[in-house]
Formats: structure tokens, sequence, C-alpha cells
């Protein structure tokens, strides 16, 4: 049976051999089934399977991820160490490894990352208009960015908002004077 061009069909619904997800429990998970149903004929009812788990496409990390959270990771403090301001606390490792783990594919490139006297991450991007510099804590993300002369900063307090806020922030280390069309050089 060939697939019905409908408004329907746009929900990215794959209706075949292909098993559907959908968040759990999904409200939604009747509607779907009955769609379902109602597009395939009945002999063929008892192969369609709904699976209760959400898959949420990631961005693309960049080369230099895997090995910045290596090295974060490898930064945290040892029990027997105190923290002079050479080691990461693993509070402040996890918060850089979700940050980075959120934002990486929108930064301006590998940052030099180092631990600041009170154990919070600091990391330095130099972007094509300027540079940007991110304290991570454990409770917030602080960027401060210098482009052409000006500085500006936002602080980051709920992680769900950081990409946006990120992406929101860096616009103007980035961007081409001629927008996102620009032809590239």
């Amino acid at each position: 049976m060939g697939f019905r061009s409908t408004a329907a069909a746009t929900a990215s619904i794959s209706v075949g051999s292909a098993i559907i997800a959908f968040a759990s429990p999904s409200p939604r998970a009747g509607v779907i089934e009955r769609y379902v149903r109602f597009t395939r004929p009945a002999a063929h009812q008892d192969d369609i399977t709904i699976d209760a788990g959400v898959r949420v496409p990631s961005p693309k990390r960049p080369a230099w991820f895997s090995t910045t959270i290596t090295e974060i990771q490898s930064s945290v403090s040892p029990a027997y160490h105190a923290n002079d301001g050479r080691w990461l606390t693993q509070s402040v490792a996890d918060a850089a490894t979700n940050f980075f783990g959120t934002t990486a594919d929108l930064l301006p490139g590998q940052p030099h990352i180092y631990s600041s006297i009170d154990g919070d991450l600091v990391a330095e991007f130099s972007a094509s208009k300027g540079t940007l510099t991110g304290i991570i804590s454990p409770t917030f993300t602080l960027l401060f960015a210098v482009v052409d002369g000006v500085t500006s900063e936002r602080k980051i307090v709920e992680t769900r908002r950081a990409r946006e806020e990120v992406r929101n922030f860096i616009k103007p280390l980035v961007a081409d004077p001629h927008g996102d069309l620009a032809a590239k050089k």
C-alpha cells in the first residue's frame, strides 16, 4: 500500500515495517495507533509496534568535543588534593560537560580551558569578530564577549535554555556583515 499524501503524513510517522517512536507515556499514543491502524490493512495490523521512547536528534558535535570533554574529566581533583586552582570539582566538570554537550556546535571553535582559583572552569574562544570567555560553575554559566572593543555579558542560569541563550549571544562574534547567506570565501 502506498503512503498517503495527507497533512497527517507530515507528522514524521513512518508507516510500514518501521518502529514508530513517541514520548513515554504519550497521551498521543492512542491517536497515533488509531492513525496507523487506519492507514494499514487489517491483515498487517499485528506487526505494528509503538515504541514509548523519545528519540531527539542531537546536534553534530565538532571534532574538538571529545578531546575537550576528556580533558575536563581528567582535571577533576583527586580526593587527596586540596583545590589550589589547578583542579575542578566533579560538579563543575559535570556542568561543563553538559554545557559543551548542549552548545559545542554553536561555539566558535575549540576552547582553551583552565580552572579558576575558585575551581570553576574557564573556557576561552577566538572568533572571527572578537573573543568569548565562559565561566562555568555548577549553578550558572557566565559568558563575556568582546566584539570590536565592545564588551557584553550574559548569565545563563537555566540549563534548558543554554542552547538558545548561546546562539543569540554569539551572533555578533561570528556574524558576517552580509548575513548568513553571504558567499563563503
